[in-house]
C-alpha cells in the first residue's frame, strides 16, 4: 500500500509539472533562415545566452558573443553543434564602462551592422562592490552596462533595414523597490531589491528606446523568461547576503521543479527576433506565454525621464551619443 501510494504521489507530481511546462512555456517556433542577419549576444557564452546564440546560429544568423568569459572553446563548439562557421566571441565586461567602449569600438571595425542586439547578460545577489566606475555591482551589469552598449551600436542597428533590441529582464521585476527617484539608491546603495529593480529599470530603458527610435525603423522590446536553473541562480546563492539567504536556494529548487530546459525557455525570444509578424512591434514586454503586463511604476512618464536622463550622467554619455 505504501508503495502504491509513493508510485501514485511520483506520478502526480510528474503530471502536475508537465501540465505547468506546457501551460507556463509554450512551444513556438520559427523555422526561418536568417543568413545575412548579424545578432550581438552579450552573456552568451553561458545560460539563456548560450541557447539564444545557438538559435541563432543553427538559423545562419551571423552571431557576436560579447561575454567576460569569453572562452573561445565555446564558440568552437558552437561551430560544431551548428555548423555555422560565423561566430565570434569578443571579450565584454559590462562592469567596466570602458569595457563597452572598447567592444563597441572592436565591434565597429569587424561588423558593417547589427540586426539584432540581445541585452541579456546579468547577475543576481545584493553584491555590495562598487565597480572601477564607482556604482553598485548589480546595477552596473544588469543595467547601466547594457543602456551604455546599446547607445553605442545604435549606429550599427540603424544600418539594418529592420533592427531589433532585446532587454531580458525577469519576472521579480514586479517586486522591485523603485518608489521614488533617489541618486544613492541607483548608483551605490546595497540592497536585496537591487536585482529586481534592475529588471525594472530595463523594461523603462526599452520602452524609452522603443519611442525614440521609431523614426529609424528599430524596436525595442523587453522579455522575461519566467525562471530557468541556469548559472545566474547558482550565481545568486553565492552573493546573496544577509538574513534573506533562503531566499535563492527557494527560487533555485523551484525552478530546478518547474521550468524545462533552457532551450525551451528561449523558445519565445528567438521567435520576436525572427517572426515576420513581429518586425513592427515595440514597446512590449514579453513572457513565454506571449505579451505581457508590465509593472506600473514603468507608466510614470516623468519617472521614467528622469530614469533615461540620471542614466545618460551616470554612463557618462556624450553629447552625439544621445538620442
Amino acid at each position: 500500500m505504501v508503495l502504491v501510494t509513493l508510485v501514485a504521489l511520483v506520478l502526480g507530481a510528474l503530471l502536475f509539472r508537465r501540465l505547468v511546462i506546457d501551460y507556463l512555456f509554450p512551444e513556438v517556433t520559427c523555422p526561418v533562415f536568417m543568413g545575412g542577419k548579424t545578432a550581438v549576444v552579450t552573456g552568451g557564452s553561458s545560460g539563456l545566452g548560450y541557447e539564444i546564440v545557438l538559435a541563432l546560429a543553427s538559423r545562419g544568423c551571423k552571431v557576436v558573443i560579447a561575454d567576460k568569459i569569453s572562452d573561445q572553446s565555446i564558440r568552437d563548439e558552437l561551430i560544431r553543434k551548428t555548423n555555422n562557421p560565423d561566430i565570434s566571441i569578443y571579450h565584454l565586461d559590462l562592469g567596466s564602462f570602458a569595457s563597452v567602449r572598447a567592444f563597441a569600438e572592436q565591434l565597429r571595425k569587424n561588423v558593417d551592422k547589427v540586426d539584432i542586439l540581445f541585452n541579456n547578460a546579468g547577475v543576481g545577489g545584493n553584491d555590495q562592490r562598487l565597480t572601477e566606475d564607482g556604482v553598485n555591482f548589480v546595477y552596473q551589469i544588469n543595467y547601466y552596462g547594457g543602456f551604455l552598449l546599446t547607445h553605442l551600436l545604435l549606429d550599427l542597428l540603424k544600418k539594418s533595414q529592420s533592427g531589433k533590441i532585446f532587454f531580458t529582464s525577469s519576472p521579480v521585476a514586479y517586486f522591485h523597490n523603485l518608489n521614488k527617484f533617489d541618486r544613492k539608491q541607483l548608483t551605490t546603495e546595497a540592497s536585496l531589491y537591487n536585482y529586481s529593480s534592475t529588471k525594472c529599470l530595463y523594461i523603462i530603458c526599452s520602452d524609452q528606446f522603443a519611442d525614440k527610435l521609431r523614426q529609424f525603423n528599430i524596436t525595442s522590446n523587453a522579455w522575461h523568461p519566467i525562471g530557468a536553473a541556469t548559472q545566474i541562480f547558482r550565481g545568486t546563492v553565492n552573493q546573496t547576503k544577509g538574513s534573506y539567504t533562503f531566499i535563492p536556494y527557494l527560487l533555485w529548487i523551484t525552478a530546478l521543479i518547474l521550468t524545462p530546459e533552457p532551450r525551451r525557455v528561449v523558445m519565445r525570444a528567438i521567435y520576436l527576433a525572427c517572426a515576420k509578424e513581429m518586425e513592427s512591434v515595440s514597446g512590449k514586454l514579453f513572457s513565454p506565454r506571449g505579451e505581457t503586463f508590465k509593472p506600473p511604476i514603468t507608466r510614470d512618464k516623468q519617472f521614467c525621464q528622469q530614469i533615461w536622463e540620471f542614466s545618460e550622467e551616470v554612463v557618462k554619455l556624450r553629447p552625439e551619443e544621445k538620442l
